[in-house]
């Protein structure tokens, strides 16, 4: 079987192939194939300008007036007394690597032991999980994406893992569950000495989870809860491997050991800029006016940053003030933009394939929905992924990059798409597809009448 993650692979190479001699739309890409906002690459270079970012910090959690601006967002955005504490690192993936390592090593998870995803999932945990010879359970039911609690509660007894990943919004699918059914798994994992990892790369900063993170956040308090996130997706920063860790603060030391035997100095480029987003996220999140301390912490620390590590370099004289605010309000109007492009491309989704899919096309946060129609036949699959890619320049990444799909019971696989692409690219491949597969239609009989629902249920459970 080949994996998950090497068809992803495959496709990678697959859509190069078809974009040397047809233009391509990449439907399946993400926000982190688009450019990103003006603002951050303003931020990014005035890094380099005033010298904040190609040196040595020296502490391998990353900068910590960065690590500090991180916290205090985390803390002012659920309205928390108590602080966590942060940790950056080289992309989510890389901290989730270390996350898992540093479990091992302190003897919290043994190479015996059981690790659940909630749902059919992104291939990345799959394999890191079979790096460290580590059990793999994804908790799904029937072809369903995100099942609902009393199946997941279940099964978890069953199987009885020692640690729990959730997905916020899940990934491929842009699902996103209730406080109450989060509630119940946190309940059920603090009751069996159960860790928990929650994922939030594909949460978009207007997504509405205060309720979830509030919940989140007062389980990481307890020492139970630990989060990975990263600006890749949000941000269209994959490029340069930004990443955090949030977690409570008796595991900070020995993560630090983990992350120092990994690499002696943190990641740096790009971390200031980080800091500034994380606090231009609560803007949008509380308003400006309720962001003011946080600014004003920023400035003062932006202007000695060089002073944070050894440096035969002066400290240089940064003029942030007007920067730092001029960012935050050009980030709150950024945003709003990106939110209306992905909010228009869902509903061209719904106008074109609304009466044609057999199942709702969710969105509940993120920026990715999965579509399938009964022309979608199972055993059609790469051919389709192969001729869309070469002949119509359409680049789908479809059912077998997410999960093994010769699990697939329902004879019919889903293509995720990415509602980032701007709108006429989005239209105008959307319009592509519903031809495509119209075609199929008219000259092929499928027998999936009794399709089964592979997308879930949207969170009001």
């Amino acid at each position: 079987m080949v994996e998950p993650s090497e068809n992803i692979y495959q496709s990678f190479s697959l859509f190069t192939r078809a974009s040397q001699s047809i233009g391509i739309t990449e439907m399946s890409a993400g926000v982190n194939w688009q450019p990103t906002m003006r603002c951050v690459k303003d931020a990014l270079h005035f890094e380099i300008q005033h010298d904040l970012s190609y040196r040595n910090y020296g502490r391998s959690l990353g900068g910590k007036y960065i690590t500090d601006i991180i916290e205090i967002c985390e803390q002012k955005e659920v309205g928390s007394t108590r602080r966590i504490s942060c940790a950056l690192s080289n992309g989510a993936a890389d901290g989730a690597h270390c996350l898992f390592s540093y479990f091992i090593h302190d003897g919290l998870l043994q190479s015996s032991d059981t690790v659940a995803m909630i749902g059919v999932s992104f291939p990345v945990y799959s394999s890191l999980m079979n790096r460290f010879g580590i059990q793999y359970v994804e908790v799904t039911h029937q072809g369903v994406i995100v099942p609902e609690i009393d199946y997941v509660l279940d099964h978890l007894g069953k199987i009885q893992p020692k640690a729990i990943i959730i997905a916020l919004p899940h990934n491929p699918s842009g699902v996103l569950r209730s406080t109450q059914y989060y509630e119940e798994v946190l309940n059920w994992a603090q009751a069996n000495g159960c860790l928990v990892i929650v994922d939030r790369v594909c949460l978009m900063p207007w997504d509405d989870t205060d309720d979830i993170s509030k919940l989140v956040y007062d389980y990481i308090l307890d020492g139970l809860c630990f989060v990975v996130d990263s600006p890749s997706k949000s941000l269209s920063l994959a490029g340069l491997r930004l990443g955090f860790l949030l977690m409570e603060q008796r595991y900070i030391r020995g993560l630090e050991a983990e992350m120092r035997a990994r690499s002696l100095n943190p990641i740096v480029f790009g971390t200031p800029t980080l800091a500034l987003c994380r606090i231009g996220k609560l803007a949008s999140k509380i308003g400006v006016a309720e962001t003011k301390s946080v600014m004003r912490f920023a400035r003062r620390h932006f202007r000695n940053a060089v002073r944070q590590y050894p440096s035969d370099f002066p400290a240089c004289e940064v003029g942030v003030d007007g920067f730092i605010a001029n960012f935050v309000e050009a980030y709150v109007d950024e945003v709003h933009v990106l939110e209306g492009r992905i909010a228009r491309n869902y509903q061209s989704i719904v106008e074109i394939f609304g009466t044609e899919a057999p199942h709702d096309i969710v969105l509940d946060a993120g920026f990715n929905v999965l579509l399938q129609l009964p022309e979608m036949v199972a055993n059609n699959e790469i051919a389709d992924q192969e001729e869309l890619a070469l002949k119509y320049g359409v680049c789908i990444l479809s059912e077998r990059c997410f999960h093994d799909n010769s699990k697939n019971t329902t004879g019919v696989y889903y293509i995720r798409l990415s509602l980032s692409v701007p709108e006429r690219d989005f239209l105008n491949s959307l319009l592509i597809l519903r031809d495509y597969y119209a075609r199929k239609r008219r000259c092929t009989p499928h027998e999936t009448a009794g399709v089964e629902e592979v997308v879930g249920a949207s969170g009001s459970d």
